[in-house]
Parts: C-alpha cells; sequence; structure tokens
C-alpha cells in the first residue's frame, strides 16, 4: 500500500514538474539544426524568424549547421538532443519526403521521430528552358520529348533533390522522354542550362529570376497552388493537369515534446512572420510567407511526403 502511495506521489511530481517547464518554456538558449549547408535561401530564412524569435521569447537561438547525408546527418544530431523542446530542426518538405522514403535504408523513420512545428514558407518552383529552344508551353516540350532518341536533358542539383523528383514525376506520368544530368550544387546547373547545355530543368525562381530578366531563360510553369504575382501568365502545373509538389520550409520538434511547449513555440514563430517587414523581406525574394498550426504543418509534410514517394524511391533506387 504504502509502495503504491509513493508510486503515484512520484508521478504526479514528474506531472508537475513537466507542467512547471513548460510555464517557464523557455528558461535557457534554444538551438535550430539546419541540416544544409550555411549560406542557402534556408538558411537565410531560418536566421530572420528566429532573430525575431529570440526577441519575443527572450532567449538567444542558435543556428547551428549540419549539412550532408541528403539531411540524413543532420536529422541523427537532432536525435540525440534532449526530447524538451531546446532543440528544433529545421525541415523542408523536399528533404522530409526524401528522408521518409529511406526510412528502411537509414534505419529511422522520421514520420515517427518527429512532429511538425511551425511553417516559415514555400519556395515556388518553376520549369524554365533557355529561350531559343522553341517551346512555348511545359505541354509542348512534354510532346516534343517523344519524338527524340533519347529525351530532353534536365539536371538536378543533387540526387534526390526538388529537381530531380518534379522533374520524375512530370516524366513517368506523362508519355514524355527526358534524361538527368546530376551535378553537385546549384552554380553549374544553372550555368549549364543557361548555356543551353540542358534542355529544361526545375528550380526555386529565385535561382532563376536573374537569368529570365537577362532573357537566357523562359519560365513555362510554375509548381504552385496559384499562379505568381510576378508571373501571372505562366500556368501552373496544377491547372494544368500535371503533377506537381509544394517545397515548403519550416522547423519540427522531436514527437513527444510536451504540447504546451510545441504550442508556445509556433504562437512565437507565427507571430514573428505576420511582422510586415518579414513578408516583405520574404516577397521580396520571391518566397511565400505561410501560416500554419504545428500539426498542420506535419500533416503538410506527410502530404507531400506520400506525393513525392514513388519518384523519390524509383529516382534513388530503392525499394519498398
Amino acid at each position: 500500500m504504502i509502495s503504491r502511495i509513493f508510486g503515484a506521489a512520484g508521478i504526479l511530481c514528474t506531472l508537475i514538474t513537466a507542467a512547471l517547464a513548460a510555464d517557464d518554456f523557455p528558461a535557457k538558449p534554444l538551438k535550430i539544426i539546419l541540416p544544409l549547408a550555411p549560406g542557402a535561401s534556408a538558411d537565410a530564412v531560418t536566421r530572420i524568424f528566429s532573430d525575431e524569435v529570440s526577441k519575443d521569447l527572450g532567449q538567444p537561438i542558435m543556428v547551428e549547421p549540419r549539412p550532408g547525408g541528403g539531411g540524413s546527418i543532420g536529422l541523427n544530431t537532432f536525435l540525440r538532443e534532449p526530447h524538451d523542446g531546446y532543440s528544433l530542426l529545421f525541415m523542408d518538405s523536399s528533404m522530409y519526403a526524401s528522408l521518409a522514403a529511406q526510412a528502411k535504408k537509414l534505419g529511422i523513420d522520421i514520420t515517427k521521430e518527429v512532429q511538425g512545428l511551425t511553417a516559415f514558407s514555400s519556395s515556388p518552383q518553376v520549369v524554365a528552358t533557355p529561350t531559343d529552344r522553341p517551346f512555348n508551353s511545359i505541354v509542348d516540350l512534354l510532346n516534343a520529348s517523344v519524338n527524340t532518341a533519347e529525351g530532353y536533358s534536365y539536371g538536378t542539383q543533387f540526387p534526390g533533390g526538388p529537381a530531380q523528383i518534379l522533374g520524375h514525376m512530370l516524366v513517368s506520368e506523362t508519355s514524355a522522354k527526358a534524361r538527368l544530368v546530376t551535378y553537385s550544387g546549384s552554380a553549374q546547373y544553372t550555368m549549364d542550362l543557361v548555356a543551353g547545355r540542358l534542355d529544361f530543368g526545375v528550380n526555386a525562381y529565385s535561382a532563376f529570376k536573374p537569368h529570365v530578366a537577362s532573357g537566357a531563360l523562359k519560365v513555362l510553369a510554375v509548381a504552385t497552388e496559384g499562379r505568381l504575382h510576378n508571373l501571372p501568365e505562366v500556368p501552373t502545373l496544377r491547372e494544368l493537369g500535371l503533377p506537381h509538389t509544394t517545397l515548403y520550409f519550416g522547423l519540427v520538434t522531436h514527437a513527444d515534446v510536451d504540447p504546451k511547449i510545441v504550442e508556445k513555440l509556433n504562437a512565437a514563430f507565427v507571430k514573428a512572420g505576420q511582422k510586415p517587414e518579414i513578408q516583405a523581406w520574404l516577397i521580396e525574394r520571391d518566397i511565400l510567407p505561410e501560416e500554419m498550426t504545428a500539426q498542420a504543418y506535419g500533416e503538410a509534410l506527410d502530404t507531400q511526403a506520400a506525393i513525392q514517394r514513388e519518384a523519390i524511391q524509383a529516382a534513388l533506387g530503392l525499394t519498398n
């Protein structure tokens, strides 16, 4: 009887301690693990949000890059951190989908290890071609590819990246023919597309924008829910009935973090994203502001993982 009383008391003390910790959160600095190299657009977006949230919460937020392995190095680093809400992980929907599709290979099922925390933004992906190509639409390109011997060439910045996956989906779900050229980064990939050594490419509009402005590239379609305000004449893949993906930027945390802490962090990041200066900064860089609850971001990540799973496994030579 006494042991039961002490046992119940221990559980009660644990619950009270957890509740107090959530109420006092954050009581020390936070950390965001970035599974990408510093300097990328994801890095810049993460830092501008973390700086604003740091002021609101009254605690520093450190951004710690852990690039490599298509996000798996950053994920493994994050999973070793305490599950107390003080360590967060940057996660975009493309990386999440890729890691989810590789669960068997990696021995980690990200869908069970993390939960959505907040969305920062979405990065409009576009399909572009050198201006001297005869295609005036994505449908022209896909139809014309059927009559080529090897198919039209397109590139990807890295295996399993957004460009490869969307390109693979466009080819595999239509009668088009294409061949992939893999690069080790965005710079050479974009240079070859501008020079005409590739027939088409997929990338964030912000990456192609200078070359569209110079007349070197033309955008055939955008992979967004609605048309872009600065490309109103360019149709979306969705309205053309073609496969499309959405590239979200945001944060996740451990699956078992206290819901009160998740709610508090989500509210802080949403508040930051509502500030006119943050929205203006994003829009100026052709990044679309997003606002989601923690649950909604988790659902958005899972939706994109389901849409992209087959294409990712085919692209990476994986089996179920």
